[in-house]
C-alpha cells in the first residue's frame, strides 16, 4: 500500500528538525533552542479541518554570535546569542498537489540581538531586531513595493523602546524580497549571516547539515525561484505572470 505523501512530507521535516538539533546540541550553537527543535519535530502536527495543515512553531531559538560581528556603537558589551521565533504553516493538499508556494498559509521569523553599553555613565540597554514574514495579502495597486516573502528591520521588536529611539531613523522599508523559510533555512540563513566560521565548517565537515538544508531547498526554493524565472519567460510572449508578488519589482 502506498504511503500518504502528506505524512511522508511531515515525517521528512520532522527527521531534519531532529539532526538539526543534534549538530546545534554538539556544537554547543544552540544551549536552549536545540531541545525546542527536537521537540517541535515530534510535534509537527497536521490540523485536520477543511484541509491538511503542517504547523512547525517555534520559540526562543537561540543561536550563537560570533564576536567579530562588528556593531554600532562601537562600545558595547554584546549579549552571545540571538533569540529567534520560527512559525512554518503549510497546506499538505497544495504542497503535494505541486502548488508548493501558495500552499505555505504562514512564514514567519523574528530575532533579536541585545546588548548594553560599556560606559558607566550612559550604560543602556541596546537591542536590534528583524523580522521576515509571508504577506497574508495581496498589497494594493498603488502601494509601496511589497513582496510576498520579505524581511524588513524593526517592526514588532522594537515596539517597546521605539519612542527612546535617539539618532536613527527606523523606517517600514525597504522590504527586502527572500525565498520562504522553514525553520531548517531560517537557522542557516541566521548562522550565515551572524556565526560565519561556524556556518562554514559545518557546512564542509558535516554532510547530514547539507542534506537538510538541501532538502529544504528543494521543497521550497526550486519552486520560489522557478516561479521567477518563468516570469520572464511569460513576460516575453506578452503574458502576465501569476506570481509577480513575489517581487514586485519585475516587469
Amino acid at each position: 500500500m502506498p504511503r500518504d505523501p502528506k505524512q511522508e512530507l511531515c515525517d521528512e521535516v520532522g527527521r531534519d528538525l531532529r539532526v538539526l538539533a543534534v549538530i546545534l546540541s554538539g556544537r554547543q550553537l544552540s544551549p536552549v533552542g536545540h531541545r525546542e527543535l527536537e521537540t517541535a519535530s515530534y510535534t509537527l502536527r497536521r490540523m485536520r479541518t477543511k484541509t491538511d495543515v503542517l504547523v512547525a512553531e517555534l520559540t526562543n531559538i537561540d543561536l550563537q554570535i560570533h564576536r567579530k560581528q562588528r556593531f554600532k556603537p562601537s562600545r558595547v558589551r554584546l549579549q552571545d546569542r540571538l533569540i529567534a521565533d520560527i512559525i512554518f504553516e503549510q497546506d499538505l493538499n497544495l504542497a503535494c498537489d505541486g502548488d508548493v508556494i501558495e500552499s505555505i498559509r504562514k512564514n514567519s521569523v523574528q530575532f533579536t540581538i541585545k546588548a548594553a553599553t560599556t560606559a558607566k555613565s550612559t550604560s543602556r540597554e541596546l537591542i536590534s531586531a528583524w523580522h521576515f514574514d509571508r504577506h497574508a495579502y495581496a498589497p494594493a495597486a498603488s502601494g509601496a513595493c511589497h513582496p510576498t516573502y520579505h524581511w524588513q528591520f524593526g517592526g514588532w521588536g522594537l515596539k517597546d523602546v521605539s519612542d527612546a529611539i535617539q539618532g536613527v531613523l527606523v523606517t517600514d522599508a525597504p522590504r527586502l524580497f527572500a525565498p520562504p523559510m522553514d525553520p531548517v533555512l531560517a537557522v542557516d540563513f541566521l548562522l550565515s549571516h551572524f556565526n560565519g566560521p561556524e556556518w562554514n565548517d559545518v557546512r564542509n565537515n558535516d554532510p547530514r547539515y547539507n542534506s537538510i538544508v538541501r532538502n529544504s531547498q528543494a521543497r521550497l526554493w526550486k519552486p520560489y525561484f522557478g516561479a521567477i524565472r518563468n516570469h520572464f519567460d511569460i513576460a516575453a510572449v506578452g503574458g502576465n505572470s501569476p506570481h509577480v508578488h513575489l517581487l514586485p519589482n519585475m516587469i
